[in-house]
């Protein structure tokens, strides 16, 4: 912000910001915490949107020594509240018109209603050590509750500058920042591009999971530099596979936190053949990454990307359950250590002592819970998946991985996924497979798009009533449908407020039939995610009680707040009545079709498919497609 202030350092929905602005917001910010008794070390919740205000954040919180924990908006109400009470925080950063009913009553700081400080540049700075803690980021426990990774500046910094050299960032490149702050890939985006004077572009949170509007992003900005999981790269390529237009690509591409498709890196080069592609790994707990391989033609071949090799200053071992190093080919569980170890997890010195070990020679290591396996005497590691990613059925030891590896060797299959399914013997493996995406021929795309007008304009033009509305009703649709399935598990008389509960005693006492196991757990974590329970083990602990909540006034809300044009009183009756007798479907005294076509009667159905506003628009859409 010094050495050029005036130079754009990110670009939002609302519009661009230069250094100097952003540097001179981030300055009121940081006034205003300390106005408030924000002091060093101190925990700031960010629970922005994804904007420029998220950078102006972030950046005035670690300015003056505190910490920022980024609290995604989005998540379940429940969750919010327990990052927000485990991380002790000071004070929550947000917008003035931003409705927060669930803060715990903490102070809130609306960083739009802030004016500019005039007197930046400070003569004195404020030095941050770096062993102070940077941020705390949030990650999913294996027992429901989520973990806050305390990460000090000198941990990141480390990172962030061995990437800088690394691909020769420099003020001339533009990263699209996908990631959401909650994710640790943010922390590059905002604190490693800008740290030499790059540019950020923000996606419309609004449209942040379209390619088209990523597209769109690339060719309005000229993005030098992609950061993200390989998902969001494979969904860009199947957008321009069927929407060709030339776009200038990324010089640099960064894919991590997840398996790399082995055809995607084909992909992407027949569309960028000049694009540098980089497999990045690690840990939330070891500073974003710590490993890195650059993607050759020759990678594609094998049955995974290689992980590869360590960063600058950090460590990288593959050692057995002694904790000896194992020999080449050999699969281990992956280590980590180096100047990027997290310093632990917040409020949880127990789980810090578990995973942040202190090995031979006094080394501290992360056990990051992955596998691998070297593959040759140089260090290069090969990722194995997790501990559990192994299988056995019906005696057979099978690696999900190799079988992955066989269904994309099939010049068709773009992506797939293998993961087991069913109880001890009943146990299958299931493939779930993504096609290659093929481009129609121009005329035929022409064609289509003469077919399909009248079809989006019907679409269009239909009026469903005020958005707010439609969702107001959604959400007491799911409040109505937790509400029923917590009352039907409460008669189990084991779900108790506050109290443990194994699911095996869980499907007894409900008298399931070991088909009806999956839809159980399916049900749990729709519980989980709404924040009723969370998951302990092989079991849940409830967190509401539901004798507190009333079933039959949640679906008369429901009854009240649903636009009749969209839910009709038939088709809310059907649903109310499918929630609330769920023990007499499952255990076979009531069929399902019986409650859809009560006494042969077909009204519900005809309400459903029919009657509804939405059925009768996607008809009249239909219809228009037939007869053009």
């Amino acid at each position: 912000a010094r050495c050029t202030p005036d130079a754009p350092v990110i670009s939002d929905r609302d519009g661009r910001y230069s250094y100097r602005e952003v540097a001179q917001h981030a300055s009121a910010v940081g006034k205003a915490l300390e106005a408030l008794g924000v002091e060093r070390g101190a925990r700031v919740a960010v629970m922005l949107p994804k904007s420029a205000w998220q950078l102006m954040a972030v950046l005035g919180i670690t300015q003056i020594g505190a910490a920022y924990v980024p609290v995604d908006i989005r998540q379940p109400a429940l969750r919010r509240e327990a990052i927000l009470r485990d991380a002790g925080i000071a004070v929550v950063v947000t917008l003035q018109a931003q409705a927060l009913p669930d803060t715990l009553g903490l102070p809130r700081l609306a960083i739009d209603m802030l004016a500019a400080d005039p007197h930046w540049p400070p003569s004195e700075p404020l030095a941050v050590e770096a062993a102070d803690l940077a941020y705390i980021i949030y990650t999913s426990g294996s027992t429901g509750t989520p973990k806050g990774v305390m990460l000090s500046h000198g941990a990141v910094i480390n990172t962030l500058d061995d990437i800088n050299q690394r691909y020769a960032v420099n003020v001339d490149d533009r990263v699209l920042g996908l990631a959401e702050l909650s994710f640790d890939l943010s922390v590059y985006d905002f604190f490693g591009a800008t740290a030499v004077g790059a540019q950020v572009v923000l996606p419309d949170p609004e449209r942040g999971a379209d390619p088209s509007h990523w597209a769109q992003l690339m060719l309005e900005h000229g993005i030098t530099l992609w950061n993200s999981v390989p998902a969001q790269g494979q969904m860009l390529v199947d957008y321009l596979e069927t929407e060709p237009a030339a776009i200038p690509g990324p010089r640099c591409v960064m894919w991590s936190g997840d398996w790399i498709p082995t055809t995607l890196p084909t992909r992407w080069w027949q569309r960028w053949p000049e694009s540098q592609l980089f497999s990045l790994g690690g840990a939330t707990e070891t500073a974003i990454w710590s490993v890195e391989h650059p993607i050759r033609a020759e990678d594609t071949t094998l049955p995974s990307i290689p992980y590869g090799r360590a960063l600058k200053h950090h460590t990288l071992e593959v050692l057995d359950a002694l904790g000896r190093q194992c020999p080449v080919g050999v699969r281990g569980e992956i280590h980590i250590g180096g100047l990027g170890l997290a310093l632990g997890y917040a409020e949880d010195p127990q789980r810090s002592a578990e995973r942040f070990i202190t090995h031979a020679g006094g080394r501290r290591l992360y056990r990051t819970g992955d596998q691998g396996r070297y593959l040759n005497a140089d260090g290069l590691i090969e990722f194995l998946g997790r501990q559990d990613d192994q299988v056995k059925i019906r005696g057979h030891r099978i690696e999900l991985a190799e079988i992955d590896a066989n269904w994309l060797a099939h010049p068709q299959i773009a992506a797939s996924t293998t993961v087991m399914l069913g109880e001890r013997h009943e146990r299958s493996l299931c493939s779930f497979v993504t096609l290659q995406a093929t481009a129609p021929a121009p005329h035929l795309r022409e064609e289509l798009r003469e077919v399909m007008h009248p079809a989006r304009r019907t679409l269009e033009q239909a009026s469903f009533g005020p958005r707010a509305d439609i969702e107001t009703a959604l959400a007491a649709l799911d409040r109505a449908a937790d509400i029923s399935l917590l009352h039907w598990l409460a008669s189990s008389g084991l779900l108790i407020r506050g109290q443990y509960v194994a699911f095996a005693a869980l499907c007894q006492a409900l008298k399931l039939e070991s088909g009806q196991h999956r839809l159980l757990r399916h049900w749990l974590r729709l519980l989980t995610d709404s924040g009723h329970l969370s998951a302990e083990n092989d079991g849940w602990c409830c967190h509401v009680s539901a004798t507190d909540l009333d079933q039959d006034d949640a679906w008369a809300q429901f009854a009240r707040l649903a636009p009749t044009g969209l839910w009709p009183v038939e088709l809310v009756d059907y649903l109310r009545g499918s929630a609330t007798r769920l023990a007499e479907q499952l255990d076979g005294r009531l069929s399902p079709a019986s409650l859809m076509f009560p006494q042969g009667s077909a009204h519900i159905a005809e309400a459903m498919y029919s009657r509804g506003q939405h059925a009768q628009v996607l008809h009249q859409a239909m219809a228009e497609v037939v007869s053009a």
